[in-house]
């Protein structure tokens, strides 16, 4: 079992597990100025803010949540919040594609305090 962090914005306590289809896709990093190819197996999960944001279908809202996030414990010097925000929004828009509706809590192994 591995440890889990939110998929949106790096929080070490994940909550909920969104249902999405799998997908192998390209994002522009403006950091490096690359593509790079991704791969989306399976489920996404996301923290309680990060969730509240999905249900209310907010995509600005959960990117610019991200990028912020991302600004604060990347060790990027990189840090201009606009470029950021443009590749969480470019990201996440795989998961607003493809996840099907459907979404269910997290269930913990308490004896080793990590999701399954």
């Amino acid at each position: 079992m591995k440890d889990l962090q939110c998929d949106f914005c790096g929080d070490l306590h994940p909550i909920f597990s969104w249902e999405c289809c799998d997908a192998v896709f390209e994002v522009y990093d403006y950091v490096t100025g690359k593509m790079h190819i991704h791969r989306s197996e399976g489920n996404w999960v996301a923290c309680g803010k990060c969730h509240q944001f999905i249900l209310c279908e907010d995509r600005t809202g959960l990117a610019n949540r991200s990028a912020q996030e991302y600004l604060q414990i990347s060790e990027t010097s990189h840090k201009n919040l606009d470029l950021i925000f443009a590749m969480m929004f470019a990201y996440q828009t795989i998961f607003w594609n493809g996840k099907s509706g459907e979404y269910y809590p997290v269930i913990f192994d308490l004896d080793e305090g990590r999701g399954n």
